[in-house]
């Protein structure tokens, strides 16, 4: 009789236990050992490849890597974050994952290609402010204007032939040629400065800010604006 009544009595308790922890279960339906993750989606231009790629599913706190692979021909122009560049890197880790993440490659080609430049005169030098605000300078005053689409020629009000071409800014560009010529362009229109000389070949302009300018030329020739 004594063993039934302990056999009872820890029968009762066992399945009060399990009432209580299904009574939690219930209460709580959060309560649960799955972990939370994350997504990071790699993607990329054509030309090029990114391992692994698509939407990758990362638990959280825990690191992933990626590498990124141009094609034969092409190299890695840029790397984006999170929509924020990390330059030209072929391998990215994301460290203690905590949230979603984007991450896109692009890619460049090798090699030179032709481009319409619009023009038959010599061109003698190239400067730009950023790839698509560029010019080029040469023979007989021709001034060209890329705008990362096209080239095309500017008024440049001279025939003389000019030799080099430099600015601090897109709205602070000089360019400087034969018998003393330097030009000035103000972001609208290019327009001609005194060199103080007619006879001097400037052949070289740079300068370290707008009002910090030099140019250079034959028979020792320095100016400085």
């Amino acid at each position: 009789m004594l063993r039934i009544r302990i056999l009872c009595f820890v029968l009762i308790l066992m399945l009060s236990f399990s009432f209580t922890l299904l009574a939690s279960s219930c209460s709580n339906p959060n309560n649960d050992n799955t972990a939370a993750t994350h997504t990071i989606t790699a993607s990329t231009d054509t030309d090029g490849s990114i391992s692994p790629s698509g939407a990758v599913i990362v638990d959280d706190g825990d690191n992933k890597s990626f590498t990124v692979t141009p094609d034969t021909g092409y190299r890695i122009a840029d790397v984006l974050v999170d929509g924020v560049s990390v330059g030209i890197v072929n391998s990215y880790a994301f460290s203690d994952v905590t949230a979603n993440h984007t991450i896109q490659a692009s890619f460049r080609s090798t090699s030179w290609s032709s481009m319409t430049s619009g023009t038959t005169e010599r061109l003698r030098s190239i400067w730009g402010s950023s790839s698509s605000d560029v010019f080029a300078v040469g023979g007989s005053g021709t001034i060209l204007h890329y705008d990362g689409t096209a080239w095309s020629e500017m008024s440049s009000g001279t025939t003389e032939h000019l030799y080099n071409v430099w600015g601090s800014s897109s709205s602070d560009v000089y360019t400087v040629g034969v018998s003393g010529t330097i030009l000035h362009y103000n972001g609208t229109d290019w327009s001609a400065m005194s060199s103080g000389t007619t006879a001097a070949f400037l052949k070289c302009v740079w300068g370290n800010s707008s009002s910090d300018v030099f140019a250079v030329g034959y028979d020792g020739t320095i100016l400085h604006l």
